[in-house]
């Protein structure tokens, strides 16, 4: 099992557009350098950035251009992490975000990736819920983008959330969604820590969701908030999770989520601190294979 890490914890996410262009190459190397092979992309978290401003094709040719960056410093880009945060509490901007994810799925394919996570739409803000009304949305959202994700051969994969105020953010009401909406390029993206806020093991959620599975977000917390903290430093049972993994065969790549201190990217620690989340990751997809 290959192991990866999203980009954030190699590449500056507030530099600008430019800033980041001359930084890419050795952000990759670094990665590469600590042990990882895979990566989860964040560059196109931001809708009001430049992938969003510029027109598709000129979008699709920065990708491309990522995409090259990423594989001469031996990294492959496994996964990108579609727009976030959304405003979703109108109608007016829930058919806005339809539009900056329909512009996430086609610039996927684009930076060598088939997998988009997305998260679910949230009506009435981060701490309360209308059921219904998110049921409804989130609905509306998957059928408005999955036509589009058929055409470009990209898996939508939809992420467990930790608002705890929010029904629809578990992981396991979260899979009756996407079962009911029962389409081939509908999965899940499995977030480790997310679970644990909601205090499920998430050995138990690899093996309720195993038919869906289709990407990790791999991070520990305390459970009480999601801290994002490496393996091992939090209370989530990674022996469950491992052998759940095993059983049900994942196949896919253990992809880390939690926080290295970006600021520090040129000092020595930085580069231990990697390479000691890659031994940890390593010793994860070993478990589990």
């Amino acid at each position: 099992m290959e192991i990866g890490i999203h980009t954030e914890n190699f590449h500056d996410g507030q530099a600008s557009f430019e800033q980041r262009q001359a930084m890419r190459q050795e952000g990759y190397t670094r990665m590469r350098q600590a042990g990882f092979t895979c990566a989860d992309l964040s560059v196109i978290c931001n809708t009001k950035g430049i992938y969003y401003t510029a027109d598709l094709e000129t979008a699709k040719e920065m990708a491309r251009a990522e995409c090259a960056a990423a594989a001469a410093a031996g990294i492959r880009i496994h996964q990108v992490h579609g727009p976030w945060p959304t405003d979703d509490t109108t109608a007016e901007n829930r058919k806005e975000k339809i539009g900056f994810m329909e512009r996430a799925i086609r610039l996927t394919p684009a930076f060598g990736a088939r997998y988009l996570v997305i998260h679910s739409d949230m009506p009435l803000g981060w701490w309360k819920e209308d059921e219904a009304l998110a049921w409804q949305t989130n609905t509306a959202l998957l059928r408005a983008i999955l036509p589009i994700a058929e055409e470009e051969g990209v898996t939508i994969c939809i992420e467990n959330m930790p608002m705890t105020a929010l029904a629809i953010s578990r992981t396991k009401r979260m899979y009756e969604f996407v079962q009911e909406i029962n389409h081939p390029n509908l999965g899940m993206c499995l977030d480790t820590g997310h679970a644990n806020v909601f205090g499920d093991d998430c050995g138990d959620m690899v093996r309720l969701i195993a038919p869906v599975l289709k990407v990790l977000h791999v991070h520990d917390n305390l459970g009480d908030k999601d801290a994002h903290l490496p393996p091992y430093q939090g209370t989530i049972n990674w022996e469950s999770f491992t052998a759940a993994l095993r059983e049900t065969g994942f196949n896919g790549v253990l992809s880390i989520e939690a926080s290295l201190d970006v600021r520090n990217m040129q000092e020595d620690g930085h580069a231990e601190a990697a390479r000691r989340m890659a031994e940890i990751a390593r010793k994860l997809a070993d478990a589990a294979s």
